[in-house]
């Protein structure tokens, strides 16, 4: 953001600097031509000046050109090769300035196959690298995302940083307390659900419905479910704990996804 700041008085300088060069050159007083005492110290303030002009007004651009790398989905269909956009603002990819994930790997592909690829690449990469980082690491999961896929395309073995609250998402795992819980309630299965493995149940947001030869556990919702016979088993205990925690597990990992996908689609 600052960068921008730097622009007018990049051109300033510039023009200053410019100014001194010409008048240092030469004095004319009427038709005649004579040197100035100052003219090597006002020479060399001009060609400073310029210099700083020059400096001030390329991380101008710069910072103007990351303002305009950025990432979308045009949600063409679920393959994330086509939908990924990127734009592509110097146009090194064609006139429409932006271009999906996978003509982005095309290109690069062909890129690197050119005697100059490397230095292409070099370039490309400084052009665009550093604002797609900024993206991938930003809070927005999505965009995060999609800029990931496209950074990798350039330096495959870059990953971002997982934030905590991604961390606690992706972990779906019964504790060990809620894994005991459930393994005494069906310590002992008589074929039918007792008050308290009905709570249990109600608890994990699992629904039971009587069925013959077997019944059914499903996880609300999703379309998750197990099967349990329905004749008493004073051995069933641990094999219907194991395939209750599952189930929960899967559930609870589809509803984190589905919330995720709510809230991509919202940004």
């Amino acid at each position: 953001m600052k960068r921008r700041f730097l622009k007018l008085p990049g051109i300033l300088f510039l023009i200053i600097g410019i100014f001194l060069l010409l008048n240092s050159l030469q004095n004319i007083t009427g038709f005649v031509t004579f040197e100035s005492p100052n003219i090597k110290s006002s020479s060399l303030l001009g060609i400073i000046l310029v210099a700083i002009g020059i400096l001030m007004l390329s991380h101008s651009r710069t910072s103007q050109l990351e303002q305009l790398v950025g990432v979308f989905n045009s949600r063409k269909n679920n393959n994330p090769e086509d939908s990924f956009m990127m734009t592509d603002p110097e146009l090194f990819f064609g006139k429409e300035g932006q271009l999906n994930l996978k003509k982005f790997k095309e290109e690069i592909a062909q890129i690197k196959k050119g005697s100059d690829g490397e230095e292409l690449i070099k370039i490309i990469d400084e052009a665009y690298r550093h604002r797609l980082k900024a993206v991938a690491e930003s809070d927005n999961e999505e965009r995060a995302g999609m800029a990931e896929a496209f950074l990798q395309v350039l330096e495959p073995n870059y990953h971002r940083p997982i934030h905590k609250h991604e961390q606690e998402l992706e972990d779906y795992s019964l504790t060990r307390e809620e894994r005991e819980e459930i393994k005494n309630a069906f310590r002992q299965w008589d074929g039918k659900l007792t008050k308290q493995q009905r709570r249990i149940l109600r608890g994990y947001n699992l629904v039971y419905s009587p069925m013959d030869p077997h019944s059914k556990i499903s996880y609300e919702g999703t379309g998750y479910n197990i099967s349990i016979s329905n004749s008493p088993s004073h051995s069933a205990g641990d094999y219907i704990t194991s395939n209750i925690a599952d189930l929960i597990e899967k559930g609870r990992k589809h509803e984190a996804e589905q919330r995720k996908h709510k809230k991509g689609a919202t940004n």
